[in-house]
């Protein structure tokens, strides 16, 4: 009996020999696992449960500087070549006078008047908005200078609006009535957007004299 029960023992104590060396083998095998699959899981595991992982962050601000970037170069090239399509506004309107439309050479001097006071007003409007550009590369969007320009922009918006007004009663067209239409519509959203912008600057300087 007693040999049949040593038998027995060592039986069950080689049994749990190989379990916990299998148990060891599968831990190890688990932490020695390639960090880039772990990553994989993870990031598969946030988005499906919509979890923001901030070792993300990184990649998202690339991209926001990025965007910053390409807008600022989109408002320094309508900036100058607005200012090319001005000077040349007199020789770009008998073109179109002698291939386009006769109307344009009889009116000529007012038509002449209206695109150059309208191409004024947005080459402004863009400056502005080079400003504004300016402010948000300096990471200080909030700042009274911002309203400032906003409003700046919405009273120009209703300058060109005014322009083409007297365009329509003197030669009607459809472009016209949209152009009207849609500077009117950013001269709106301009005001608005400066009033939002106020509230937002006066929260800030709250906030910093409290802190």
């Amino acid at each position: 009996m007693k040999l049949k029960n040593n038998k027995n023992i060592s039986k069950n104590n080689n049994i749990v020999l190989k379990n916990n060396i299998l148990y060891d083998t599968i831990v190890t095998s688990e932490s020695q696992r390639p960090r880039c699959k772990q990553r994989s899981i993870k990031f598969v595991a946030l988005q499906n449960s919509w979890v923001f992982d901030p070792r993300l962050k990184g990649c998202d601000d690339f991209m926001n500087e990025r965007l910053i970037r390409f807008t600022k170069i989109v408002l320094d090239v309508m900036f100058y070549g607005g200012i090319v399509v001005f000077f040349t506004l007199p020789l770009s309107l008998k073109f179109l006078g002698k291939y386009y439309s006769s109307m344009i050479n009889e009116y000529f001097l007012f038509m002449l008047a209206v695109f150059g006071a309208s191409g004024v007003f947005g080459i402004m409007i863009i400056r502005q908005l080079r400003k504004m550009m300016r402010t948000v590369i300096q990471e200080s969007c909030f700042v009274y200078e911002n309203v400032r320009s906003l409003n700046t922009m919405a009273v120009l918006s209703l300058c060109i609006v005014v322009m083409f007004v007297i365009k329509v009663c003197v030669m009607p067209t459809p472009a016209t009535g949209i152009i009207v239409l849609v500077f009117f519509i950013a001269a709106l959203f301009c005001e608005v957007l400066a009033h939002v912008f106020a509230k937002a600057v006066s929260y800030k300087e709250e906030n910093d004299l409290t802190i």
